[in-house]
C-alpha cells in the first residue's frame, strides 16, 4: 500500500492546509523496564491534523525477541492511533516490524497542541522473549517495503530525522556467571573493561557510538577468571556510548559516558 498517497487523499478530503507546518523528528528510547518508548519532536508549534506516520523497528533475529502490542494514551491516541502494519518479518540477520498511524481530526479538536522543540510520546511498545539493540531505521528492506520513516501533517510530507540512536536499548539481566565493570566511567581518553567469568565463556564485546556505529570491538576467546581489555577513547567525541556484551548465555548492555 502506498501510505503517502493515502495520507494525502485523506487530508484533501477533509480540507486541511499545508502552510506553516513543522518538521517532525522521531526517536526510540529505552524506558529501562523492558519497554520501548517512541517519541516525536516538532520544530514548530502545531494544532492541525497529524495525517499519518510510518516507521519501522529493527533488531537481531538471533536475540529471539518479539514486540508486544503498542500502548497509547490520550490525547495522542485520539488524534493519531498507531498499530502494527503486518507481521514481524525476518530478512538476513535482522527482524523488522513496521508501524502505521492515521489521523482524521485536528489536535485543536482534541483540545491540545504541540510546542516547538518539545518531545511527545507517540506510543510504548513492550519487548517480549529476549533482549537486543532496537532501532528505528531506514534501510534497503524498509525502502523496498514502503516502510521508511514518513510523516504527513495536514496531508503534506513533513518527515524529519531519526534521532537519539542508539539510546533505545533494552538491557538484559546479568548474564549467568559473568560480571562486567567499566572503569573509569565517565571516562575521557581511555577506560578498562573488566570481565569476570565463573565458568569458561566466549565473549563478544562491541562499543557503539551515539549514531549506532561500532567504534571498538573485541572477541574474547574462551576463558574463566578475570580478563581486562583496554579501550582507547582518545579519538571519540563526547557522548553516551553503548557497550554490548554477548555470550552463549545472552546479551548485556552497559552505558559508557565519554566526557
Amino acid at each position: 500500500m502506498n501510505f503517502r498517497t493515502l495520507f494525502f487523499a485523506v487530508a484533501s478530503a477533509i480540507g486541511v492546509s499545508a502552510s506553516a507546518l513543522p518538521i517532525l523528528d522521531i526517536a526510540l528510547v529505552d524506558q529501562g523496564n523492558g519497554n520501548l518508548e517512541v517519541r516525536f519532536r516538532p520544530d514548530e508549534n502545531f494544532d492541525g491534523v497529524f495525517s499519518g506516520i510510518v516507521f519501522t523497528i529493527r533488531w537481531e533475529v538471533a536475540s529471539g525477541a518479539t514486540l508486544g502490542n503498542e500502548n497509547q494514551v490520550s490525547p495522542v491516541a485520539d488524534y493519531i492511533p498507531v498499530t502494527k502494519s503486518g507481521p514481524e518479518t525476518d530478512d538476513g540477520t535482522y527482524r523488522y516490524q513496521p508501524f502505521v498511524g492515521f489521523g482524521f481530526s485536528s489536535l485543536a479538536t482534541e483540545g491540545t497542541s504541540w510546542v516547538a522543540g518539545v518531545e511527545y510520546v507517540l506510543c510504548v511498545i513492550p519487548v517480549l522473549n529476549g533482549v537486543d539493540l532496537f532501532e528505528i531505521v531506514n534501510d534497503s528492506w524498509t525502502l523496498a517495503n514502503n516502510a521508511d520513516y514518513f510523516v504527513s501533517l495536514n496531508g503534506s510530507n513533513q518527515t524529519g530525522i531519526i534521532y537519539g540512536n542508539p539510546a533505545m536499548v533494552v538491557e538484559g539481566t546479568p548474564i549467568a556467571g559473568i560480571t562486567v565493570q567499566l572503569q573509569p566511567n565517565p571516562a575521557t581518553d581511555a577506560t578498562v573493561l573488566t570481565i569476570s567469568a565463573t565458568k569458561s565463556a566466549v565473549v563478544n564485546a562491541q562499543l557503539c557510538d551515539p549514531a549506532g556505529r561500532t567504534v571498538w570491538q573485541q572477541d574474547v576467546a574462551a576463558f574463566s577468571g578475570t580478563r581486562k581489555e583496554n579501550i582507547d577513547l582518545s579519538t571519540l567525541s563526547a557522548g553516551t556510548y553503548m557497550l554490548h556484551l554477548r555470550t552463549n548465555e545472552g546479551l548485556r548492555t552497559e552505558r559508557l559516558v565519554i566526557q
